[in-house]
């Protein structure tokens, strides 16, 4: 039996993938980019309709005609997300421009368009801020003044209703399309803040947790490193087994100092003062101190892992951020160790679709599909269930994504539920010589 709540989740459900575009996560100007757009499209295909039957002439049904394929076009830009700030403004600018025809050809202050003024300036303060705000502002009162002067001065200019019938038709039309303008609006406004603010209650849970665990993340290196640093001078230990001991600090001091390098590049992203310095990069180079890295900390006990790497370009030298490059590719080379007992766990680059791909391949447990969305989200730590809790701090990938972006690239995931995953990212390798994001 289906229930309400199925009802409205299939509603949701194709809302978001069909109307609106799941795909891609929409910030609240695009939602009402694209919600006005379809909106004007259907109410302009009832107005064509309208005016046909109410004998109104071709010129009125052309032009709401015109209208539904233009607002049509607005929408399909919006919905495939091709919008930018010259979309925007050309978007803005139209739907002024659409108003003054409706206006003359719906005759007027008699007709239902003065109206429509109100909620396309609503619609300006959700879309724009700041000067442009002002600057659009300014054009929709100078343009209504305008209006008023030519009518004031010409009373017959937009012409009269052949009679009251036509006259109430078409103004009770135009009240119905403002009213659903303004629920759509108001509708869109409350979802975006409604999953804003849960996406707010969520980040200070994650917040939480990542404070919880880091300090278990920090103490567990610390300890190891006081405590087999007394066993080193201890004489009942031989040589063999400080050997151990060393290796174990030295791991140890190695996994705490990438830790807070992390904890420190994720403030630096959140206030915009993470620098680059972008150079010539050997990758043949970068992979080897990867490769002796990660053998060394390995251990007896997982010795039987492959670790290796592919180099798939004619030149391995490329010109980007060493370290943030290095940085990139040892989280998730620690992820993809971390998950994998047996079997192999290959890194490497090539070239792809024209552009320099990098990639790390594992054979462990793979990533369950409901968690694919996730997992490069900031404190998100996707335990296996039936696993022992695994080290990290949930800022690995998130930390990955936004310093493949800030180098002009993207990251994304492939994986098997059970049988592995593979991570690639791109990075864009003409970029300036330094910057600060």
């Amino acid at each position: 039996m289906i229930t309400q709540g199925d009802l409205r989740n299939g509603f949701q459900k194709f809302y978001r993938s069909h109307v609106i575009g799941g795909s891609v996560e929409l910030g609240l100007e695009k939602r009402l980019i694209i919600l006005t757009s379809l909106i004007m499209t259907l109410f302009g295909l009832i107005s064509m309709v309208t005016n046909y039957f109410l004998g109104l002439g071709p010129i009125m049904v052309g032009l709401m005609a015109g209208i539904s394929i233009l607002f049509f076009g607005f929408y399909l830009i919006g919905r495939l997300n091709m919008l930018n700030r010259w979309g925007y403004l050309l978007i803005s600018l139209t739907y002024l421009i659409t108003l003054n025809a409706a206006w003359y050809y719906n005759y007027g202050s008699r007709g239902p368009v003065l109206a429509m003024f109100i909620i396309l300036y609503a619609f300006y303060i959700f879309v724009w801020k700041k000067r442009m705000l002002l600057f659009v502002s300014a054009i929709l009162f100078l343009n209504v003044l305008v209006l008023f002067i030519l009518e004031w001065r010409n009373p017959d200019l937009t012409g009269s209703y052949p009679n009251e019938y036509f006259r109430l038709s078409d103004v009770y039309l135009g009240l119905f399309i403002s009213l659903f303008l303004i629920m759509a609006f108001v509708l869109t406004v409350k979802i975006n803040y409604i999953k804003e603010y849960l996406q707010a209650r969520k980040s200070d849970q994650l917040k939480s947790a990542f404070l919880a665990n880091m300090s278990h993340e920090i103490r567990t290196p610390l300890n190891a490193i006081v405590g087999f640093s007394s066993l080193v001078s201890d004489d009942s230990f031989d040589q063999e087994q400080k050997k151990e001991f060393r290796n174990l600090i030295n791991e140890n001091s190695e996994y705490l100092m990438f830790l807070i390098e992390d904890i420190i590049d994720l403030s630096k992203i959140e206030v915009g003062a993470l620098q680059f310095n972008m150079t010539k990069v050997s990758l043949d180079k970068v992979f080897e101190k990867l490769k002796q890295s990660f053998s060394g900390s390995l251990g007896r006990e997982r010795s039987h892992l492959n670790l290796h790497y592919q180099l798939k370009l004619d030149d391995p030298v490329i010109h980007t951020d060493a370290f943030r490059l290095e940085q990139i590719l040892r989280n998730l080379i620690n992820n993809a160790l971390k998950f994998t007992d047996q079997g192999e766990v290959e890194f490497g680059v090539e070239r792809l679709n024209g552009e320099i791909t990098f990639y790390v391949k594992d054979s462990g447990i793979g990533i369950r599909p409901e968690n694919l969305e996730v997992i490069f989200d900031r404190f998100v730590k996707v335990e296996e269930r039936g696993k022992n809790m695994q080290r990290g701090t949930g800022i690995g990938l998130f930390l990955s994504k936004q310093l493949t972006e800030k180098l002009g690239g993207h990251i994304w995931v492939h994986s098997d539920y059970g049988h592995g995953t593979t991570f690639y990212f791109t990075i864009n390798d003409f970029v300036d010589e330094k910057g600060i994001f």
